[in-house]
Order: structure tokens, then sequence, then C-alpha cells
């Protein structure tokens, strides 16, 4: 088996075959629905998950909580972890991380029955921004500007609804979506559903993780009846097609997927929305999607547990890895054209294709690397 492991490979030359023809998949695939997605039903698979959890300068993070269902492990010094033979989803299975000075971590992807399945998570540090007085609310700026703004007399704590009064700790970090590394950073994924119950994926324009703590480490939330304000700056390349309003989105804590709630109105270089609560939120326009997958192999055999990037015209894109058998698939925007990229460990592309557009699912069959020197 082949797996790509270091930077060298962008000198080498690759050309592409297709070895079977293009297929519907099979029947439990997601199925259109109205609006703007797809419904898509669970769908269990019994499978293998081993992954690598990692922090913003790329170390390792050992001793780390991985959640994948009912199953719990930690990661080892290397930061890696692995679950033998459990049950997943086919179209968003996921995978939850917890470490002391992180955000949660979560990784949602297509899961391979009967392979291993690889993740990569780059945990979001957890930074102190300051600190506002419950009471009297107020407002914390992060360093690009985007801004937490809490309602005054508005905080209560989370374990039991209790009205909180005194200073509260606002962590928070700017995640942001042009970055080369946003596959590993991303919560969840690019997959979401939307207010009609329908899968989407999503183009963002802007990503803010905030949780609030009291003096004593207790966990605070937005109380009921009370919205707090977010404004999120938009990154200067996407400012031209940004839309006037956009859909605010938060990520469900226990599927990874990102759940649309409200919206945000742009101001000169920001988006601003109100939120009821605090977890990841994310301003996003979104996309109906298809099934697309393909298993990509070399003469040597499958090329197992790499990058694969799909790009739209807009720029936005979707990730996933290949498994131990090479197959990789995922919801992808339908109706558009897409540029496929397999990636080495330092996200520069070492072989690119434009594939569709699609308008059904689709499985473009085994794709043939050929390696020259």
């Amino acid at each position: 088996m082949r797996i790509i492991t270091n930077c060298l490979l962008t000198s080498l030359v690759i050309s592409i075959s297709l070895l079977s023809c293009q297929k519907e998949v099979k029947n439990d695939s997601p199925r259109t629905g109205g609006g703007t997605g797809a419904v898509v039903n669970p769908t269990p698979v019994q499978g293998t998950v081993t992954g690598k959890v990692v922090d913003n300068n790329n170390n390792p993070v050992a001793g780390a909580t991985v959640k994948a269902g009912s199953n719990t492990t930690t990661t080892d010094n290397r930061g890696l972890f692995r679950f033998n033979n459990i049950q997943l989803d086919k179209y968003s299975a996921v995978v939850i991380v917890e470490k002391s000075g992180f955000f949660k971590g979560y990784r949602v992807f297509s899961a391979s029955p009967n392979n291993t399945n690889f993740v990569k998570l780059k945990l979001v540090p957890k930074t102190l921004i300051g600190n506002i007085d419950a009471a009297a609310g107020g407002s914390v700026n992060l360093p690009d500007n985007s801004k937490i703004t809490l309602p005054a007399s508005g905080v209560v704590v989370k374990s039991n609804n209790q009205s909180y009064s005194g200073s509260v700790k606002v962590y928070a970090e700017v995640i942001d979506p042009t970055s080369a590394d946003i596959a590993q950073i991303v919560p969840g994924s690019f997959q979401g559903t939307d207010a009609d119950n329908n899968r989407v994926t999503l183009k963002s324009y802007g990503m803010l993780a905030v949780v609030l703590e009291g003096n004593s480490g207790e966990q605070l939330q937005i109380a009921t009846g009370k919205t707090a304000k977010l404004r999120f700056t938009i990154p200067s390349s996407l400012r031209s097609t940004a839309p006037a309003t956009i859909p605010l989105w938060s990520v469900d804590e226990t599927t990874g997927l990102w759940e649309q709630e409200g919206s945000a109105t742009k101001g000169t270089d920001y988006y601003e929305g109100d939120v009821s609560h605090f977890s990841f939120w994310n301003c996003d326009v979104s996309s109906q999607t298809i099934f697309l997958e393909t298993t990509i192999v070399t003469a040597e055999g499958p090329l197992s547990h790499v990058l694969v990037k799909l790009t739209r015209s807009n720029g936005s894109s979707s990730y996933g890895y290949t498994d131990s058998s090479g197959h990789v698939g995922g919801l992808v925007p339908k109706n558009e054209a897409l540029t496929l990229e397999v990636l080495n460990t330092c996200n520069q592309a070492i072989y690119t294709k434009n594939l569709g557009p699609y308008s059904a699912n689709t499985n473009i069959g085994r794709s043939l690397l050929h390696f020259l020197l």
C-alpha cells in the first residue's frame, strides 16, 4: 500500500486514468429534497477509525479524550487514536475530541464499511479574550476586530440555568475559512442541516468559537429570552462576493453538523447577528448536494489516508481522507463543476483534475495515479 508521507512528492509528475465507468450510488444514498439540500437518513455501517489530534502548531496532543458514538479512548503521546470495528454512519459519522486548554473538536466524515477510516483534527486553542460584568453586560474585541457583546443580566450557569452574577470570562477564537489547513480545523465539516432539515454543503464567510466561564470555572450560557451579538470580520478575499444578509449556523454538539439558526447582516467588512447560545458559529451560504465517491489507487495499491479536496468555482471546498482501500466519498455541491486535488502532508496538490458537474449521486470508479520520477 502506498501512502503519501512527505512534501517531496510535490516534485512528482502524475497522470490519471479511470478504470471503471461512472455508476449510480446504492439505494441508501441521500435523496434529493426540497429547498436547497438533500434528505439524508442515518445509514449505520461497521468500520474502524484511526486518527491524529494536533495543536495549532501541528504538535501532537496527548491524553485527549476521543469519542465516537458510545465508544471512548484517549490519544497516545503521538496524538494518535483508534476505534476497532464500531458502528459509524455512512454519510455523517462523527468523532468528538476534548482536551483542557482547547475548544471541543468535531470531525464529521463519510465512513466506509469494513475498512479503516482516517481523520485528523487540529484543535482550536481556548484563548481568554477579556472579562465582562454579567450585570452590566458589555463587549470584547478579538484581534481581527471581530466582536462579542453580552446583554445586561443575561447570563446563567449552564448546569442549572440559575442566574449568574460576577465577572464573565470570554474565551474566543477566530477561525479563518480561507486558511490552508481549514480541513483539519473546521468544526465538524462544511456539511450542515438547513431550516428545512435538508443536508447541504456550506461556503463560509466567517467563523467564531466562543465559550463563557464564571470565576470558579463553571460553564455559562445566555439566559432564555436573551440574545448576545456576534460580529464576524469577513476575510479580505471574500468581501467582494459576500451577500448583504447571510444565514447563521451553529454546531450541534451531538452530531457535529452545522444547524441553521437565524441570520446576520453585512457591514463594511463584517457580518453581525444575534445568537441565543454559545458554541461554534458560522456565516454560510448553502448549496444543494449529491454524494460523490471514488477509489484512488496506484500501480502499487491503494492510496490510503491522503487528503482529497474538491473545490467549486466560487472557491469553497469540501474535504475527505481516503480509507485503507483508497476509497473516499462525501456530499458535494450539485450541478457544479469541481476541481479534484490530492494533497500531500504540506497541503500542496500533487494531482489535479476537473470533474462534473453531477446532477445525481455518482461513483466515478477507480482512479489510477501513475507516479513518474
